[in-house]
């Protein structure tokens, strides 16, 4: 028994170590209103996963500053054109020699982290964006929605129910539910092992 719990204790190791190296499952974590920075073993991770939310958040307020609409010159289609070609050519050159205030984006961040946990993530989110009228926190509640969808597959747990019924089979109906347990337990751990039947 004891050389079964190691062996599975190495192998969730195994399997699950790189879990906070994985970026949808690190801001996946970091945006989940029920753990946010709590549950990261490693503070390199947790500084990852906040660098990556940033940089979304700093990404869409750069977006919305960069659409500015253009007015035609009415002295001309060469002059409108021109004219035209120099004022993006200055906003180019403004944009990349100025670094982006990202000061708001930081203050929302550490506001969403340093709010008090919630049990209830689809609740968090909705009050969240709906008692906002600032676009960052809007679009932080996107980024959540982004990241914090559930799964579109229940491939695993439908191949267990499977074999469950496989076990449980009208031949062996007084099969007790504690001992079912067990014996898929059994089943789906012992090749782990690589135990010899």
């Amino acid at each position: 028994m004891m050389e079964m719990k190691r062996a599975l204790k190495k192998s969730m190791e195994a399997r699950f170590s790189d879990l906070e190296t994985t970026d949808h499952y690190s801001v996946a974590t970091l945006l989940d209103p029920r753990y946010k920075h709590y549950f990261f073993r490693s503070n390199d991770a947790f500084q990852e996963a906040k660098n990556i939310v940033f940089s979304m958040l700093d990404s869409t307020s750069q977006l919305q500053d960069k659409a500015v609409p253009v007015s035609r010159s009415s002295s001309g289609d060469n002059e409108g054109f021109s004219s035209m070609m120099k004022k993006i050519i200055t906003q180019s050159q403004a944009s990349v020699s100025q670094t982006p205030s990202s000061k708001m984006t930081k203050e929302v961040l550490d506001d969403f982290l340093e709010s008090p946990l919630s049990s209830n993530c689809l609740g968090f989110w909705k009050n969240y964006e709906k008692n906002t009228t600032i676009e960052k926190k809007q679009a932080l509640a996107t980024i959540a929605k982004k990241f914090l969808t559930p799964p579109p597959t229940s491939t695993d747990v439908e191949r267990l129910f499977s074999t469950a019924g496989d076990i449980l089979s009208n031949e062996r109906n007084r099969l007790l539910p504690e001992n079912l347990e067990k014996i898929l337990f059994c089943r789906e751990n012992i090749p782990i092992i690589n135990f010899k039947y």
